[in-house]
């Protein structure tokens, strides 16, 4: 029997910014987790879904586009684990939620 092997659990306080009132969020993500899995935690926490609308007479559907960029480069959103983005307790980074 393969050993289990040990994972952090990262905490994340989200906030929302601009906003003339606090809106925020703590959550707590496996390390090994990749960064679509956060997003997709970010979407249930904050009851953000991907919105069908109509233009035109015809069904569009809108989905959140997610960008994550560590030192002007653009991470594979699938790949990228959070551990690899953040190294250290403290570490601040923006989340862009943003329709495309």
């Amino acid at each position: 029997m393969a050993a289990k092997k040990n994972r952090a659990l990262y905490q994340f306080k989200v906030t929302l910014a601009r906003h003339s009132s606090p809106i925020w969020r703590r959550i707590q993500v496996w390390e090994d987790a990749t960064l679509a899995q956060l997003h997709r935690v970010l979407q249930m926490v904050m009851g953000w879904r991907t919105i069908t609308c109509t233009s035109s007479g015809s069904a569009a559907k809108y989905r959140p586009c997610l960008t994550w960029t560590t030192s002007a480069k653009i991470m594979d959103v699938k790949r990228a684990r959070i551990h690899h983005v953040v190294q250290r307790v403290g570490t601040e980074f923006e989340y862009v939620y943003d329709f495309w």
